[in-house]
């Protein structure tokens, strides 16, 4: 998704919502990576699952435990 020409971006919630329909997926089954934090909240307003960013290590063994790997 690009904000501009949505015109519209994150935090707003808009933007998660128009990314869950063109991947043509449930908020629950979607996971969020952001390094802010505000994103990651809005991202779970809509209801779904978010993974700060703090390093790529970090987010695989998040990722393998929300897919219990």
């Amino acid at each position: 998704i690009i904000s501009a020409e949505v015109k519209g971006a994150k935090p707003g919630a808009e933007i998660y919502r128009l990314a869950l329909e063109q991947a043509q997926v449930k908020a629950n089954e979607a996971v969020f990576v952001d390094d802010v934090p505000a994103n990651i909240e809005a991202c779970q307003q809509v209801g779904m699952r978010g993974i700060l960013f703090k390093d790529s290590q970090d987010v695989m063994r998040q990722l393998k435990q929300l897919l219990k790997f």
